[in-house]
């Protein structure tokens, strides 16, 4: 659809759309082509009563394992991947032994029905009791897409299918009515709540599972206020359902430009500042400045510790969030920051620190409420564009140079005690 012009485009929405299909193999790894010499490597050994001894037998098939049936088999999903493109002229895309088909509605399912004969000539037919028939949604991989919404926003829209949702709810349930949250047991939700954070927008489930992580290595089962936190984050998210969306189209998007820095001395004991640059449609920019207020009662907050300065400089991201809510919504943008901590709890979208933790949880929930999106940029200091006001505030020369707007910011801190939907509905409301 790159390749289409405008007029393609609308010709398409008004006349036809996308649709999603699936197969799958049946018994794949037994089925695998392979040559006689590499079989000798499957060698099934049990031991034979009647001959009370081991018996040896080469496998007809892969023997499930990395190295013998998963490797291996990736070769033969590519080369039916290469076949199917260039023969059947289909998108066609496969992750082992599932295979999904992308076609057109006017193509009434022809695609689909091309690869499964082109499958069953080369002996490896698709199993029956397997397909998902061309529709506009299909799951895949465990994650449902809806292509449906393409000629409406030009998003592919991703989700965790249901099950995956019910097997979530079950455990929070059980553990709940019987007041015990075993090792086992985390181990098992924390892998499942991450495997759903990665159908969803952004990170914004990944900061509230620290303490189901921690359980995976203690001896105790109690239920602890800890813990039952971190059920409300899960529990919040499946609420509100942030879809993931991939464009499919070159959509145009407003984007911002953003820098922020904190800073920690002996005369000091905190303060902070940040730039923002919002670019406009028609071409303009608002640029505003901000000097951080009341960083004194914010380390109050959190832990003791020598110093707070990756805290403070990932709550220069909130405090921008709080004071242009309006201006930050449905953007898209760089923000640059000097401290490599900060940073990376910001990418990766959690931290073994607590109190990082939550600020990159409630950063996070804030871009989910409003839509928006951040890169995060480690820039060195002396190239940080906030450096100075962090510390100079309204005396920084930087700002007034560049044509900038000075404010004084001010970041509640009942933000840091509010459950996480209900911060989810202030940032939608702001």
């Amino acid at each position: 659809m790159h390749r289409w012009t405008d007029e393609e485009v609308a010709e398409f929405w008004a006349q036809d759309a996308w649709e999603t299909g699936q197969e799958d193999f049946p018994s794949a790894y037994r089925y695998c082509p392979m040559a006689s010499q590499e079989s000798l490597g499957c060698v099934v050994v049990w031991f034979h009563h009647e001959w009370q001894a081991p018996a040896y037998q080469v496998y007809a098939g892969l023997l499930f394992g990395l190295p013998l049936s998963v490797t291996s088999f990736n070769r033969f999903s590519r080369l039916l991947e290469a076949l199917t493109r260039r023969f059947c002229h289909i998108l066609a895309s496969l992750y082992f032994d599932d295979a999904t088909i992308t076609d057109v509605q006017s193509a009434k399912g022809s695609g689909q029905w091309a690869m499964n004969q082109l499958c069953s000539l080369i002996g490896s037919p698709f199993a029956e009791d397997e397909k998902q028939a061309m529709q506009s949604t299909g799951t895949f991989l465990g994650l449902t897409h809806d292509l449906s919404s393409i000629n409406h926003t030009g998003h592919v829209q991703f989700w965790a299918r249901e099950r995956l949702h019910d097997k979530v709810r079950d455990i929070l349930s059980t553990a709940r009515g019987t007041g015990h949250f075993r090792r086992g047991t985390a181990s098992k939700l924390y892998g499942l709540a991450n495997f759903l954070e990665q159908g969803i927008y952004g990170r914004v489930g990944y900061g509230g599972l620290m303490a189901i992580k921690a359980r995976q290595d203690e001896t105790t089962t109690a239920m602890t206020p800890e813990i039952e936190a971190c059920f409300e984050v899960i529990e919040a998210v499946m609420r509100f359902q942030p879809k993931r969306e991939f464009p499919v189209l070159r959509l145009e998007h407003l984007r911002f430009l953003a820098a922020s820095d904190a800073a920690v001395e002996a005369d000091n004991p905190g303060s902070g500042g940040f730039h923002l640059i919002f670019f406009q449609p028609d071409g303009s920019q608002i640029r505003h400045s901000f000097v951080a207020t009341k960083c004194a009662a914010l380390q109050k907050l959190w832990q003791p510790a020598e110093t707070h300065i990756a805290q403070l400089e990932l709550s220069m991201v909130l405090y921008a969030l709080v004071e242009r809510p309006d201006l930050f919504r449905n953007r898209h943008g760089l923000w640059f920051l000097d401290n490599v901590a900060a940073v990376m709890t910001l990418v990766r979208g959690r931290s073994s620190n607590a109190d990082l933790a939550k600020l990159g949880h409630l950063i996070h929930l804030a871009l989910f409420a409003l839509r928006a999106q951040g890169y995060w940029e480690y820039v060195q200091s002396k190239s940080n564009w906030a450096d100075d006001i962090s510390r100079l505030g309204v005396d920084d020369p930087w700002w007034r140079c560049h044509g900038f707007e000075f404010y004084a910011s001010y970041l509640p801190t009942i933000f840091f005690q509010l459950p996480f939907v209900a911060v989810i509905l202030t940032f939608e409301f702001l």
